[in-house]
């Protein structure tokens, strides 16, 4: 079963969490090894996204 690909920002959100500046985000993807390790990292950051709901928390908020 293959995994879905993460989106571009995703992918972004973790190179710009890196604070690489020696590589562009292109650069990084080309290479298969941190290809693997970006996409994995950006599954997990679009997981995390999917869990918060903004709603409840901004409820949570008013009580």
């Amino acid at each position: 079963m293959s995994k879905p690909s993460p989106d571009r920002s995703s992918l972004q959100a973790v190179y710009d969490r890196l604070k690489i500046k020696q590589q562009s985000l292109d650069d990084m993807l080309k290479n298969p090894a941190l290809k693997r390790t970006l996409e994995n990292a950006a599954r997990n950051h679009a997981k995390r996204l999917a869990r918060f709901d903004p709603v409840a928390a901004r409820c949570k908020n008013d009580d």
